[in-house]
């Protein structure tokens, strides 16, 4: 929430709860420059019509999805140049609240820019995600959403 120049996040799911959801969509309407990337081949095929449906709206407020050509389970998160975060947690309640995660919080400045180089040479092998303006509501979506964000 208190990203002021870049959040920068690699995640193999993209089903935040809603105070996570607001915050992304906050720091990009904020000229916050915000990219998720998540991996076009996933591991977990019934959760991808949520993601999709949250990447879609996400997109909206400014943020920027890429795919990943292969598949990722990085769980990463740069801020501002100056802190990193790199741990076994996914964007949901169920991984914040039930399972029991760990992640480690690097606030340097020189890790971060090394760390971001690495994101970069990702996110030039990425494509865009690009949103289906036909899609309906999915309401195995919802259901999965109950389920994974526990709202």
């Amino acid at each position: 929430n208190g990203a002021k120049e870049t959040l920068a996040l690699h995640s193999p799911y993209l089903v935040p709860d809603a105070a996570r959801l607001a915050a992304i969509e906050s720091a990009a309407r904020r000229g916050v420059d915000g990219t998720i990337m998540l991996p076009k081949i996933t591991s977990g095929p019934h959760i991808q019509p949520l993601t999709d449906e949250i990447a879609a709206a996400v997109c909206t407020s400014g943020v920027r999805i890429l795919l990943y050509p292969g598949y990722l389970h990085s769980k990463t998160l740069c801020r501002d140049q100056m802190l990193t975060c790199i741990g076994s947690p996914n964007l949901d309640t169920r991984s914040m609240m039930i399972d029991e995660e760990n992640c480690a919080l690097i606030a340097d400045a020189a890790f971060t820019a090394s760390f971001m180089e690495r994101f970069r040479r990702d996110e030039a092998i990425c494509t865009t995600y690009a949103p289906d303006p036909l899609a309906k509501k999915n309401l195995g979506a919802r259901l999965l959403h109950l389920i994974y964000a526990l709202e």
